[in-house]
């Protein structure tokens, strides 16, 4: 591993050969708002994100992909930003704000969106295993292959979300109680949703 120090942060190369920019949440609120002023695009791509809080942070368009953050970005605006392969495991993300956000093969296992917006958001392929969803509006959400293994929908709000392909429905808690709009399902996933809605649950 090895280090290279800016004045935004310090690069370091990890053992499997991806450098990212180190910078604390303080770093990456002082460049943000910098760019902005500027009217700079927001590029940050493969930085790991060190601090725990960005909440109620404006990082509309901002562009992470294959960025790595673990701390909280409660009520944050993440509208129509980039976040393609974001490693977003165990972040506090409650009430944020993701509308037609790019998470396309995001981390967001054991992450806390309870209350977040995530309409018309691109979440192909991401790991919601673990994941918290209480309340969370997915309306025209495309979760097409995606990881729902042990995720808490519950009250989730599924209005023609498109949740073909996806993986762990049988073991996703809080079917139940989800608001259902016209999905996109296949006849086995709806079959899933329609039992849990009934008060039990297919297995394996």
């Amino acid at each position: 591993m090895t280090e290279r120090k800016y004045k935004s942060g310090t690069e370091i190369t990890w053992e499997d050969g991806i450098t990212r920019l180190v910078m604390t949440d303080k770093e990456l609120r002082a460049e943000v708002y910098s760019l902005r002023k500027d009217g700079m695009p927001l590029n940050f791509q493969r930085i790991h994100i060190e601090g725990e809080d960005l909440s109620e942070m404006d990082l509309s368009g901002i562009d992470l992909t294959e960025s790595m953050f673990g701390g909280t970005l409660g009520a944050s605006d993440l509208t129509r930003a980039v976040l393609n392969g974001v490693n977003f495991y165990g972040a506090q993300l409650r009430k944020a704000v993701l509308k037609e956000t790019n998470l396309k093969g995001a981390v967001l296992a054991h992450a806390d969106l309870s209350d977040a917006y995530l309409g018309y958001a691109t979440m192909m392929r991401a790991d919601l295993s673990g994941a918290v969803l209480k309340r969370a509006n997915l309306e025209y959400a495309n979760l097409n292959e995606a990881d729902f293994d042990d995720a808490d929908m519950a009250e989730a709000i599924l209005k023609s979300t498109f949740l073909k392909g996806v993986r762990g429905l049988r073991k996703c808690d809080g079917l139940r109680t989800v608001v259902l709009m016209g999905p996109t399902v296949s006849r086995e996933e709806m079959e899933i949703i329609e039992a849990a809605r009934k008060g039990y649950r297919l297995v394996d």
